[in-house]
């Protein structure tokens, strides 16, 4: 077997030194455009992040816009609520609305109370509705009407969540009872608390 001399492989190797060199820088092209390519489709990607973060910057701002006039609306109607509340206070305070008609929106309200019982109005906030909707408006006091406002409160909310116009409805009913009430406490010289 014949052994090959280092100076025959030293030589060899610098034979293909500039083959290898050759050979590298174009592997180091190659892989210098395909890096740059690589770069090229990181952009547009980062391009298309950027388009997505401002679609997404538009719609947060649709939706605080449609938040703001929601809470318009809200203040509206609640607006439009006490001002209906006052003028039917008003009108009990002078007489129009007597106990007669308090009476028969009690009735109404008795019959119309099983409607729901859920989140916020709770079975002990229908039975304590039944209980003052028994008493007679005459009997009634300015803590039964708080208690009243307070039951409204949670039919409002109840109505909110649940999707359900009968109990909105139902608490409309409710809200000019109360306002009947708070009249005729006031016509008969009982003035609210402070």
């Amino acid at each position: 077997m014949e052994l090959v001399s280092l100076s025959d492989i030293i030589s060899s190797l610098i034979a293909q030194a500039p083959m290898v060199a050759v050979t590298i820088l174009v592997l180091l092209l190659y892989l210098s455009r395909k890096f740059h390519e690589v770069e090229e489709e990181f952009r547009e990607v980062e391009g298309r992040f950027k388009d997505v973060d401002r679609g997404f910057e538009e719609i947060d701002g649709r939706f605080r816009e449609v938040d703001r006039r929601f809470r318009e609306i809200s203040r509206g109607i609640r607006v439009l609520i006490d001002f209906n509340e006052t003028l039917v206070l008003i009108q009990a305070s002078r007489g129009v609305f007597t106990d007669a008609e308090a009476l028969a929106l009690r009735g109404q309200l008795s019959t119309l109370k099983d409607i729901v019982c859920s989140t916020y109005f709770t079975r002990e906030a229908a039975e304590r509705l039944s209980e003052l909707l028994r008493k007679h408006p005459s009997g009634l006091t300015w803590s039964d009407v708080s208690e009243l406002e307070e039951i409204y409160e949670r039919l409002v909310k109840e109505s909110v969540e649940s999707d359900k116009v009968e109990l909105a409805s139902y608490a409309g009913k409710l809200k000019l009872y109360i306002g009947i009430v708070k009249g005729l406490l006031i016509k008969r010289g009982r003035k609210p608390p402070m």
